[in-house]
């Protein structure tokens, strides 16, 4: 379904792909700051240190073995509230002003054209999607925090009902997790993270404030010719996924579009 409103914090689409060289990197760089300059017209930069760990044998203690030096350069548009970031292991989107798919999709399709014109990489080692959903209403009494009857779908809200009403327990914050295997494409799988979440933990929780975080991976190496059929299908079932946790109420609060 369509809405008039939403609660995306932030959406982020990202590509990883095996270390490539400046040289690259530059040429990737060159090619968005050119082509997107009408909307990305500001350019920040800043060095990374990267640490390679491994597991000592002897002591089973992790340890660090090297560190490389990574400049992340992280273009943005005049609100600052949509960026590029490119390294020498991935390209990402980001936008903390989430309006619809198809504005976000039509800047998506043009990083990944200059990504492809401007390089010689051919497959991406992950590609990912994540929508983060921070939904918070108002309460008019603090038993009415944890009451989402209506708005979230009732068996995702049990745990809520048996440790406040029927052990008389305080709850600071409920969150929950799980893997979800695409049906679509075995290759795909979606980490989502659900529940009552308090900023203030572990003093107790003073908002109506609920998470929904649907994050999309693919699990092994893609060529990236296939990264727009992967992405269709991603924003396709966490649009489902996230239906089925909502119920009716939040529908109504996030104002259906007549024309869905």
């Amino acid at each position: 379904m369509k809405y008039k409103k939403n609660y995306i914090e932030n959406f982020i689409f990202k590509i990883n792909f095996k270390e490539s060289n400046q040289e690259i990197v530059d040429a990737i760089l060159n090619s968005l700051k050119q082509n997107l300059a009408d909307t990305f017209n500001g350019l920040k930069s800043r060095e990374i240190i990267n640490n390679m760990i491994e597991m000592n044998e002897d002591t089973n203690i992790a340890q660090i073995t090297s560190t490389q030096k990574v400049i992340e350069y992280r273009l943005f548009n005049k609100n600052e509230d949509e960026f590029i970031t490119i390294t020498n292991e991935y390209i990402a989107y980001e936008t903390t002003k989430y309006q619809n798919f198809e504005a976000a999709n039509s800047i998506i399709k043009k990083m990944i054209k200059n990504f492809k014109d401007s390089s010689n990489i051919e497959t991406c080692t992950r590609i990912g999607m994540r929508f983060i959903n921070d939904i918070i209403l108002p309460s008019e009494t603090k038993n009415d925090i944890y009451n989402w009857k209506g708005y979230i779908q009732n068996p995702l809200l049990n745990d809520i009902e048996f440790f406040r009403e029927k052990n008389q327990k305080e709850i600071i914050q409920s969150m929950h997790s799980i893997d979800i295997e695409s049906n679509e494409d075995k290759n795909i799988y979606y980490t989502i993270q659900y529940g009552l979440y308090n900023s203030r933990r572990p003093s107790q929780m003073l908002d109506k404030q609920y998470i929904i975080d649907i994050d999309a991976h693919t699990k092994t190496v893609e060529d990236i010719e296939d990264v727009e059929s992967k992405i269709k299908i991603m924003h396709k079932e966490i649009e489902e996924l996230f239906e089925t946790i909502i119920d009716d109420e939040m529908r109504k609060n996030m104002e259906v579009c007549n024309d869905n």
